[in-house]
């Protein structure tokens, strides 16, 4: 037994704790060709994946079959529905025009030859399948407004005595500003300085690129779009350039197409002003032409809050103060904002700018539904609505109705943000109460405001 008692011993004996150490830092031959036999075995005969992870791919894979399959349904049935209006032009034949597209990026022309034949190209990657919604009067009824409240509504809206502007009206006051500046450094100044004017014009042939794409978006409807008209945003003269295009005769489509691309490559300021001079005049032409919104133009919208600092400042705020702005409009905008995820900061600074005008009937649906948001919001936006509501002390008498709106969104207000109001802004609110009475809306305007925790007897009811 001694002898096999020794024998165990041997066979338990371990490595030296050196080498044990320093084993896990080296791979082994040996084990790097048993891997390298069983990659190529998983190679031949398949790897069996988790039921699960399986699951998720044959969901996943459904899925994006079950989108392709709705946008090319919708592309298909809003194409059949506006075929009466013109054939969609993808390459026209007659339309002789040039590859712009290095001399834009390069901002440096070569000679050309005016009798050399010109195709535009197009990006074989994308393709517009429209993911149109197929509701056209969304939002119309979303506060459930009749007609007696409608013509309430719109006896509050002051006439109209501004006219709006467009792209075109924006880009010829530049270029006179410039054209001014330029004969005033024409006067002062040496030939070196009117050659950095000189430098700004617009090439004959990106022109004549311009032109044509402006031609074929005139009528898009669906299909891929030009690559000069993609890498419009990165070039300096942007806006000049989208003139040549003509905003104001694109169809909804190509408009839709426009925001996609502006609102993903520019910056806050430059989509501000695209937000202000194109989607802002296309969206309210067509509202005044057809009475509703278009699919298209509705997607615009949504993919213009990309950039809500940007939309609130060249859309919603200028679409605000437009005294020619229906309340329809407001209403099918503010269902936009109802279902999008907005930022708290630029959201209250828009809450500041909507209280400091006056009443009207589309300011007053976009600060019900953005108060909706439940937001946190700073002191300085509460001030200003605090201030918004009891305005109306002194502007309307007792004897003047308000909107049912207006009543509502005093509701919201002190249902939201009751726990954060003062002493004194409680009692001012009770004030309001106390001058524009609702028999249904106002006892609960004042129920919110006794239960607020800065309310006069809070403390006798804790």
């Amino acid at each position: 037994m001694p002898g096999r008692e020794k024998g165990r011993r041997v066979k338990r004996q371990k490595n030296p704790l050196g080498e044990d150490l320093h084993a896990d830092r080296f791979a082994s031959a040996r084990r790097h060709a048993v891997a390298v036999e069983d990659d190529g075995d998983a190679d031949e005969k398949g790897v069996l994946l988790p039921g699960r992870t399986t699951s998720r791919i044959l969901k996943t894979a459904r899925q994006q079959l079950e989108a392709i399959a709705d946008e090319e349904q919708l592309g298909n049935a809003y194409n059949a529905e506006e075929d009466d209006e013109g054939d969609h032009i993808v390459n026209d034949p007659g339309l002789a025009e040039l590859e712009c597209e290095e001399a834009c990026r390069g901002g440096v022309y070569e000679d050309y030859d005016e009798d050399e034949e010109v195709v535009i190209e197009y990006d074989d990657t994308e393709s517009m399948a429209t993911e149109i919604p197929s509701e056209m009067d969304v939002g119309v009824d979303m506060y459930g407004m009749d007609d007696e409240e409608v013509r309430l509504l719109q006896k509050f809206q002051p006439p109209s005595r501004v006219q709006s502007r467009n792209l075109a009206d924006m880009i010829m006051e530049k270029i006179r500003e410039r054209e001014g500046a330029r004969d005033a450094v024409g006067d002062t100044h040496d030939g070196a300085s009117v050659g950095e004017w000189e430098d700004e014009r617009v090439d004959p042939r990106v022109a004549r690129v311009y032109t044509a794409i402006g031609t074929i978006l005139k009528s898009y409807k669906s299909g891929k779009v030009p690559k000069a008209f993609k890498v419009l945003p990165n070039i300096k003269n942007w806006e000049q350039l989208l003139m040549l295009t003509k905003p104001h005769e694109w169809s909804p489509h190509a408009t839709y197409q426009a925001t996609r691309i502006f609102a993903a490559n520019l910056n806050e300021r430059m989509a501000q002003r695209f937000y202000a001079a194109v989607l802002l005049p296309m969206t309210h032409q067509h509202m005044a032409t057809e009475k509703k919104l278009h699919p298209a133009l509705y997607m615009a919208i949504r993919k213009a809050l990309f950039k809500p600092v940007a939309f609130f400042k060249g859309f919603i705020l200028p679409l605000a103060a437009d005294e020619e702005c229906t309340l329809k409009e407001a209403l099918v905008v503010a269902s936009i904002l109802q279902r999008t995820h907005l930022p708290p900061v630029p959201t209250a600074v828009t809450i500041v700018k909507l209280a400091q005008q006056p009443f009207s009937g589309p300011r007053s649906v976009f600060l019900r539904v953005l108060i909706d948001k439940k937001m946190a919001m700073p002191y300085q936006a509460v001030d200003a609505l605090v201030e918004y509501f009891h305005r109306f002390v002194h502007t309307q008498s007792k004897e003047e109705k308000l909107p049912v709106l207006w009543h509502q969104t005093l509701l919201s207000f002190t249902q939201r943000y009751k726990g954060d109001l003062k002493a004194e802004q409680v009692n001012l609110l009770q004030q309001v109460c106390t001058k524009h009475f609702h028999y249904l809306l106002t006892p609960e305007v004042r129920r919110e405001l006794n239960a607020a925790p800065n309310a006069a007897g809070a403390g006798d009811r804790r």
